[in-house]
């Protein structure tokens, strides 16, 4: 597996393809959106455990802009990235959450990467990884707000946070005898959930938090 990014019009014509790490061979967690407000999206993305905890930050022609470690060098349990652009109450911001082996710590940076705060939305002692989206789905805060679920172990727990780490909603949609692995999108007031790991069917649930 390498870390190739590529990139398609809505009609699937291949538009861009490039080597996000030329180094890296256990693949990336990718997130796009505008993040310097030029009205084109920049791609974000993350390593995938083995990897070091690195996001980087291309522009639509593959060209890097920025990148930084999101956590301490050592960690090798991969990355989910997630951005949000600009709106009138936040900056544009990069979210990331560790996979596997540490704390479920939530951080959040500037286009920069410049850390603009952290959080953590569950147990300190929950080491199996957390999945993470940004999307504006809740009246609540000013601005996108941040989706977390368990990446593999912890159950059901959907939870949304504004970006100043205020919870504003906790949901287990799925059964909760189920302890596999989750992944997780938001758009417009929507959430996309999936079970993805651990030996049951895929399965999707839409929620719509804009009722």
């Amino acid at each position: 597996m390498t870390a190739q990014v590529r990139i398609f019009s809505l009609q699937g014509t291949l538009l861009k393809s490039f080597l996000a790490d030329s180094t890296l061979k256990t693949g990336i967690h990718v997130s796009a959106t505008d993040l310097d407000g030029d009205g084109k999206a920049e791609i974000v993305t993350g390593s995938l455990a083995g990897g070091k905890p690195e996001v980087r930050v291309f522009d639509a022609r593959g060209n890097m802009q920025t990148h930084f470690l999101a956590y301490a060098e050592s960690f090798r349990g991969g990355i989910d990235v997630a951005a949000a652009a600009a709106t009138d109450a936040t900056q544009a911001t990069i979210v990331t959450s560790p996979g596997a082996g540490r704390s479920p710590q939530v951080r959040e940076y500037s286009a920069q990467g410049v850390v603009l705060g952290q959080f953590t939305p569950y147990s300190t002692a929950f080491r199996g990884g957390v999945r993470v989206a940004v999307g504006e789905v809740s009246a609540e805060s000013a601005g996108p707000e941040v989706l977390t679920v368990p990446a593999g172990g912890g159950g059901p727990d959907f939870r949304v946070y504004s970006m100043q780490a205020q919870k504003l909603l906790q949901l287990k949609t799925f059964e909760t005898w189920w302890r596999g692995g989750y992944d997780i999108a938001a758009h417009s007031g929507f959430v996309a959930l999936t079970s993805v790991t651990g030996g049951r069917r895929t399965s999707i649930r839409t929620l719509d938090l804009a009722e």
